[in-house]
Parts: structure tokens; sequence; C-alpha cells
């Protein structure tokens, strides 16, 4: 097989507390391949973000997040590169997407100020051909009107242009893996495909990865080549899309995917999920998700299962999955 563009081995994150160590994420082993779609999906508070941050350790200077294990990008561990060479990484070669526009934008600076010095940033030219490479980079995310977008504070924008303008940032370094958080949650339907069918034809140019974050799994089913599932900052599941869709196994992808086979309806399932979640900070002994497993058995309270392979290209992290 050919080496993955970006893979985790072992990957952990905590966070110091008062009252000791909160463990966020737990044992994260997934391989992205250059070209190719990776879906995260998973309700809110699963870990999805938190993970997305640690694969080049996006947090606060002096904050207490302590990462372990390896993240391996063109074979290089970014967890063992110091904070100026991660920038430079950031940059050049991974770029994010986030699911908040309005946060993403410094409100007191004009588009064109903020959008050049991106640029500028990672190749350094004039500000006049930034700006046309800014303007050019607009028009591909359908902004017909690019001198007065870039004239414009976010403020004075809609939702639907500030995430059109964040995507063309993260495009015009052409980078080769794109970590798109909730790209979309802040517009409305067609626009979000649109926008999603963006990023698809430049992965489809570029031959860049990207790894789709999302808790919508008609996106996960129109977009992506591979899904895993995370439940309480683990990964529960992973296969191809086809086969996770076709046969999901796990007993909690098949409620989000409304193929359990209980006497319980799955509207039943999914609102004990809602009203029960599971933070991946919250203690507990056993599998994650025991307490509301309908295959559970008395060891699955106390003891966690891994995440193995149980085919060619499946992993599951249940042993009565049958």
């Amino acid at each position: 097989m050919v080496n993955p563009l970006l893979e985790t081995k072992n990957l952990h994150v905590s966070i110091r507390a008062p009252h000791g160590t909160i463990f966020l994420i737990h044992e994260i082993n997934i391989s992205i391949q250059r070209g190719e779609i990776f879906a995260l999906v998973g309700e809110s508070g699963s870990g999805k973000t938190t993970l997305a941050n640690a694969l080049t350790k996006l947090y606060p200077p002096f904050s207490s997040f302590e990462i372990s294990g390896e993240v391996c990008f063109a074979e290089t561990n970014l967890l063992q590169l110091d904070n100026f060479v991660l920038r430079q990484i950031r940059g050049h070669n991974i770029r994010y997407v986030f699911q908040e526009p309005a946060q993403s934008l410094n409100p007191i600076l004009r588009i064109k100020t903020q959008f050049v010095d991106a640029i500028r940033t990672v190749d350094p030219m004039d500000a006049k051909t930034a700006e046309e490479k800014a303007k050019r980079s607009l028009v591909k995310v359908g902004i017909e009107n690019p001198d007065d977008v870039l004239k414009s504070y976010p403020h004075e924008l809609s939702g639907g242009t500030l995430q059109r303008i964040l995507i063309a940032m993260a495009l015009s370094s052409e980078p080769e893996l794109i970590i798109a958080d909730e790209p979309t949650s802040s517009v409305d339907s067609p626009l979000r495909l649109q926008l999603l069918d963006l990023l698809d034809s430049t992965r489809n140019s570029s031959n860049s990865s990207i790894l789709l974050i999302t808790h919508d799994l008609d996106i996960a089913h129109r977009y992506a080549d591979t899904v895993a599932v995370m439940y309480a900052g683990r990964i529960i599941e992973e296969a191809p899309k086809r086969l996770f869709f076709d046969s999901p196994h796990h007993p909690y992808s098949q409620i989000l995917c409304g193929k359990t086979h209980t006497t319980d309806s799955s509207f039943d399932e999914f609102e004990a999920i809602h009203n029960n979640p599971i933070h991946p900070s919250d203690d507990q002994s056993g599998c994650a998700f025991h307490h509301l497993c309908y295959k559970a058995r008395e060891d699955c309270r106390s003891v966690e299962p891994p995440l193995a392979m149980i085919d060619a290209e499946r992993k599951l992290r249940c042993p009565y999955w049958k």
C-alpha cells in the first residue's frame, strides 16, 4: 500500500484540571490517503474538533492540553516539530476551514488585508500581486463581486459569503490536506452542497486530501471515500463508505443510520443518545456505549474493547457485533 498522506498512531489528548487529568481523545489510529475524502462523523461533543486541532497542535500557547502518540504527515511526526515549523506547515501544506466563519476572521480588518496577508505569509510577493490572486481565488468559489468583498469588513457580509472566503483562503495555497470542520454548518442547504462540491472538485483536480468533519450522514454518504465514527473520544467503526452505509456493524453506527434490529424504534434509541450524552471526559469503565447498547453484555461494563480489524476493510470496537 502507498504510504498515507497523514497517519495517527495511538494519539491521545488530555487536559490538566484541578482535580486531575481529563482524557478527551483515546487511542486514535487513522490513515488518510492522498486524494481521499475521509469523513469523521459523530454527534456534537464526541471529540471530532479536539482531534482535528490535535493533528497540528492547534491549541492556545501555554494551554493545559497534552498530546501523546504520533501524527505522521508525509512521514514526518508533526508532534515533534516546534511551533514555528508547524505554522509554516499550516500555511503551506495543511489548511483548516472552521465551522464559524465570523469567528475565524478579524472583525476590525477588511477582508483584503486579511486575505492578502495570508497569501504573502505563504508565498512572498508584492501586495498588488497578492490582491489579484485573492480576487481570482474568490471568483473560483463563486463570488461575483470580489472587489466589493475585499473592501468589506466581516460584519458587512453574510455567513455564506464569509464561508466562501475562508474556503478561498484555504485553497489559495494549494494545500495537500484540508481539514474541514463542519465547513457548511452556517449556510443553507443549496449553498452547502455548492461549497462541498467545490472542495470535492479541488480534491479531484489537485489530488489533495480532505478530512471532512460532520454530524450529517447525508454529507458523508455523498462525498466521503472512507467513514469513521467517533463516540466519546474514540473511533468505534471505520470502513469504506459503501460498506459502512450498506451494513453498519457497531450498535451506535446502526442507530445513527437507522438500521437497528431491535423491537424498539430507532427514534426512541436516538432520543436516548441525545438525552444521555457521553462526553469523552466522563470517567467510566468498560465500553463507552454500554449504557445505551442493545447488545451489551456483563463484560461490556468493565472491559473496554479495542478497535480491531474484523475483515480486510473494516475496523470495529465491538466484540459482539454479529
